[in-house]
């Protein structure tokens, strides 16, 4: 389905996806922010399967508010899930979001984990 006047996200988020894409060995790491939280999957995109997966609806964050704190806790949970799956480097998908707070500190988060961009 084509969707007539795109907003500038989606615009930035289709050229990044022309130029990036996951494997079995450095899956693409996929993020999307909603008002209240913040998603983030590693994805085999030959299979198209999701290989691990983190979320601020996590029952370890209660319901706070989805803050940068939040954000790297998130990458810390799928840094963690990465490195048990035997993942040590993917390529980050920011999603056309700006490289910049929520996105920076998830980053941020897996780069802790020691997976490597």
């Amino acid at each position: 389905m084509r969707i007539k006047n795109k907003t500038p996200r989606q615009k930035r988020k289709i050229r990044i996806r022309k130029k990036i894409y996951g494997t079995p060995d450095t899956p693409r790491v996929a993020v999307f922010k909603s008002n209240k939280n913040i998603y983030a999957q590693a994805i085999n995109d030959i299979e198209g399967k999701t290989i691990a997966e983190a979320s601020s609806l996590n029952k370890k964050f209660n319901g706070d508010s989805t803050t940068a704190i939040v954000a790297k806790e998130v990458g810390l949970l799928l840094g963690e899930e990465l490195n048990t799956s035997g993942i040590s480097r993917i390529v980050f998908d920011r999603g056309g979001y700006v490289y910049h707070g929520q996105v920076k500190a998830l980053a941020e988060g897996i780069r802790e984990k020691g997976i490597k961009f």
